[in-house]
């Protein structure tokens, strides 16, 4: 370090002295009195000091050197308080990246929150167009409720008329179009049952047929079978010319004999359909068949254009 010279002393304005130079760097760098802090700017408010030495003593050595070392205190005091301003300025610096990092997260986060408050604006704008929208099919189901209530051709015309929206009556046509496909669509379904049933039906008569042909054969049989009981009931009924009381006797017998159960034809004839054949509409019927004129009744219950029972003619 250079040592200061007497002669370039500068004053500030508010009094004190101090080297020029070294003023003059501490100026640049803080803008006020190193001493009593007033603010003062670098060559515009220092003031050179001019000294005029009359002689020199000892006395005037010993001055000046004390002023040397004051220079010299007052150059270290200013390096140690610059230093120290320089700690603070990093110190203030790190702070203000700190703070300006902060910043930078509260605009993010503020970002954020206007991002969630458009978010919101348009969660409410959809709820509001959903609730138009319920509005609107709550008015089409009280139509279509209207519509299904309607049996007659003046009550559709009064529903008609009730309505003020062509957009809703629209709606209706489409409605309506859309129910006749659906009565359309069971129609066919509802026809290829019938010819399902149909071909059904067909099947059961050809069985039938074959069960009458089956029961004819067996009645003819039981037929064959009692001619020989029947020409021994015909026999009585000659003797009858020989006197009217022993006709009558012999008719009681006759009578009797008549009503006795003949031993081949009390054959029972039981007919069951099997309880498996789910398609068979006939499920679980059963019949039992007595006598000769079983087979008759038998054939007149599968007949198909049978209108009452006709009497039974004797072989």
């Amino acid at each position: 370090m250079e040592r200061c010279q007497v002669n370039d002393l500068s004053a500030l304005k508010c009094g004190h002295t101090f080297h020029a130079e070294c003023v003059r760097r501490w100026l640049l760098s803080n803008p006020y009195c190193p001493t009593c802090r007033c603010p003062c700017r670098a060559n515009s408010c220092m003031y050179k000091l001019q000294l005029e030495i009359v002689g020199k003593t000892d006395e005037n050595e010993d001055s000046h050197n004390s002023s040397v070392d004051d220079v010299e205190f007052w150059q270290t005091a200013l390096q140690n308080e610059s230093n120290e301003f320089e700690a603070k300025i990093g110190e203030l610096e790190s702070e203000t990246k700190k703070l300006e990092k902060h910043l930078s997260q509260i605009a993010t986060d503020l970002k954020l929150c206007q991002r969630a408050v458009k978010d919101v604006s348009k969660v409410e704008r959809a709820n509001a167009k959903l609730k138009a929208d319920l509005t609107k099919m709550k008015k089409e189901n009280d139509i279509l409720k209207r519509l299904v209530e309607l049996d007659k051709t003046d009550a559709l015309e009064s529903c008609i008329s009730g309505i003020e929206d062509i957009a809703a009556l629209k709606f209706c046509v489409e409605v309506m179009k859309r129910k006749h496909k659906e009565l359309m669509s069971s129609c066919s379904k509802e026809a290829e049952e019938s010819l399902r049933a149909n071909s059904e039906l067909a099947r059961i008569r050809k069985e039938n047929a074959a069960m009458r042909q089956g029961l004819t054969g067996d009645s003819e049989e039981s037929s064959i079978s009692s001619k020989p009981e029947q020409e021994t009931v015909e026999e009585p009924a000659e003797s009858m010319a020989a006197g009217p009381s022993s006709a009558t006797g012999k008719g009681r017998r006759n009578a009797r004999r008549k009503k006795r159960p003949i031993s081949n034809l009390d054959e029972e004839y039981h007919l069951r359909d099997d309880e498996d054949d789910e398609s068979d509409p006939f499920e679980g019927f059963s019949m039992t068949l007595r006598s000769g004129v079983g087979a008759r009744a038998l054939r007149y219950a599968f007949s198909s254009d049978a209108q009452r029972p006709k009497k039974a003619r004797r072989k």
